[in-house]
């Protein structure tokens, strides 16, 4: 089958129904039904169609997933699934993205990624640390204040390898990301679009705890790349922030940041930052710790085009 098919695709075939979970060659799959279990046997020969799930993330957290033709429960705990949802570059996902539909638990959790393992797809669909039209993009405009691209607040949620957009082009405020408890958020390049005025790229709530946030590349907000308001302590390791209006920040001071680098902001780093903060870099006196590095400019692949590979 083409490069492009993979984990998540859904098959069709003799009236019985299956996806796949992973990729072995160009010819050979394993295949699951829609609640992990054993897909229907069927003769040699017979006829198969493959076609993703959904046309969004969104349309399968938000009327599809559950359903009866599906895992029949809103509920991951109960139902002891790990609920995975594959993304793949066939185009624009423009629908807000928002999980807070389930139930979840530390084992019973959303994945919300975009495959690039042979094991998975055999053309990668996720950035390569730049943004790319040859992986999947979500680019989201908001139609009121204070709107997201994505709302991430069910507890143990993961966003892995995503790019996402975000423009409030006639509105104001609102977040590329907004993250709950225990929120996973890895390996995603969040940029402000044409307009960001007063957005923040990721943005940790009142008293959302433990929330992870580890190398991600965030630009284009006015307000902060990151944010963590009172009672939240988000971990957050290994980001680049670039071109916001300040890089990182915290009003509670329990936000852990470890290795990251701020560059080319208003301010780096504003506030104060857990005791355990450290090897950090800004391109101002700001990074926190004291193994930091500041006033320090890094040379990026070219930051001029958005391109903050080192």
């Amino acid at each position: 089958m083409p490069d492009n098919i993979g984990v998540g695709d859904k098959l069709t075939y003799g009236g019985n129904i299956a996806y796949i979970y992973q990729r072995v060659s160009p010819t050979q799959y394993y295949i699951q039904s829609a609640t992990g279990g054993l897909a229907t046997n069927t003769a040699a020969g017979t006829a198969c169609t493959v076609l993703r799930a959904y046309n969004s993330v969104n349309s399968a957290l938000e009327v599809g997933v559950a359903d009866g033709s599906h895992l029949n429960t809103n509920n991951l705990v109960t139902g002891n699934i790990q609920l995975n949802l594959a993304c793949y570059a066939d185009g624009i996902d423009t629908a807000r993205l928002n999980t807070w539909y389930f139930t979840t638990g530390i084992n019973s959790y959303i994945r919300v990624f975009t495959p690039y393992l042979l094991s998975e797809v055999g053309i990668s669909q996720r950035h390569s640390g730049v943004w790319t039209t040859n992986a999947y993009r979500l680019e989201v405009s908001a139609t009121a204040d204070l709107a997201s691209s994505v709302g991430s607040s069910c507890p143990y949620t993961r966003i892995e390898g995503l790019q996402i957009s975000f423009n409030n082009t006639g509105f104001t405020g609102g977040y590329g990301i907004v993250v709950g408890s225990v929120v996973y958020i890895e390996s995603n390049i969040i940029k402000g679009g044409t307009a960001a005025t007063a957005a923040y790229g990721i943005f940790s709530g009142d008293g959302s705890y433990n929330a992870r946030i580890v190398n991600n590349i965030i630009y284009g907000f006015e307000n902060y790349g990151i944010y963590s308001k009172w009672y939240c302590t988000p971990i957050v390791y290994n980001n680049t922030v670039s071109n916001c209006g300040i890089g990182i920040g915290s009003a509670s001071g329990n936000l852990i940041a470890k290795n990251n680098i701020v560059q080319a902001c208003t301010t780096g780093y504003s506030s104060s930052f857990y005791s355990s903060s450290d090897y950090n870099l800004s391109s101002d006196a700001t990074a926190p710790g004291a193994n930091s590095k500041q006033t320090a400019t890094v040379q990026f692949e070219d930051s001029a085009n958005k391109d903050f590979r080192i």
